[in-house]
């Protein structure tokens, strides 16, 4: 039963991922120049945030490590850097080609979030 129910929550986030794309899709070409931008720089302002979430303070609790300095500590490290780019290449692909991430400000704002590396 379990296993079903995990069946039918990954195909509805699927479709609901696939909806998501196809309105982002349809949107970005009717929107103007200013709506665009703040567009982009709010989901780049958001981005932070976002990787912020994948990883719960309480797994450092858990070990014994003070959150906010493991946490200092893992954003520094290379290796975290590039797990963090993994997990979220295929949205910044995607992103990327819909035409949301572009230009110096929110290209930076991506690259803070640890999102996009340094060559993009």
């Amino acid at each position: 039963m379990k296993s079903m129910i995990n069946k039918i929550h990954v195909l509805e986030e699927a479709r609901h991922i696939s909806f998501a794309r196809a309105e982002l899709n349809r949107m970005v070409p009717k929107m103007g120049r200013l709506e665009l931008a703040l567009n982009r720089v709010a989901l780049a302002a958001a981005a932070p945030f976002l990787v912020r979430l994948m990883l719960h303070p309480d797994v450092y609790r858990a070990v014994g490590l003070d959150p906010t300095q493991a946490r200092k500590v893992a954003r520094a490290n290379p290796q975290y850097q590039q797990s963090v780019r993994w997990m979220g290449e295929r949205i910044v692909g995607f992103l990327t080609e819909a035409g949301m991430i572009k230009g110096a400000v929110t290209k930076a704002l991506w690259r803070r979030s640890l999102l996009l590396g340094p060559e993009r």
